[in-house]
């Protein structure tokens, strides 16, 4: 992108690459209200890379949202290695890098949440590795 060698950032991590991006004169496509309602009857949800994240923007731009990134499993995967996945993020939750310098949100990616979306529900194992964190109601 410095270089000038690219056209086009499709990558949902703006937060770390999009004030310069705009530095160097690139622009944020924004997406008509059509296309968001098609998008959203598809499953995905709209977002806005807002103006007072991106002061370089004329104004907040409407898009969608790709935050979070779920890890998915088949319904049928054994409770007992569910179970060890998620003792393990959390036993490490401080050691795997994550954007704001903090330790891995699990509190807040395990919920449907506007910084981590859950599309499809969560394993029963997971769903109770989580509740008894606390994570979870």
């Amino acid at each position: 992108m410095q270089r000038g060698e690219i056209d086009a950032i499709f990558d949902e991590g703006a937060s770390a690459w999009g004030n310069m991006a705009l530095e160097l004169g690139m622009t944020f496509l924004s997406l008509d209200e059509t296309i968001l309602q098609r998008l959203e009857a598809a499953g995905l949800r709209r977002g806005i890379m807002e103006r007072k994240y991106f002061p370089k923007l004329a104004a907040d731009v409407p898009t969608l949202d790709f935050s979070g990134w779920p890890i998915y499993t088949h319904r049928d995967t054994p409770d007992s290695l569910v179970t060890d996945f998620c003792a393990a993020l959390e036993a490490s939750k401080a050691q795997i890098p994550w954007a704001q310098d903090a330790s891995l949100p699990l509190a807040q990616m395990v919920r449907d949440t506007p910084e981590g979306h859950l599309e499809v529900p969560l394993h029963p194992a997971a769903e109770r590795y989580w509740r008894e964190c606390g994570y979870l109601p």
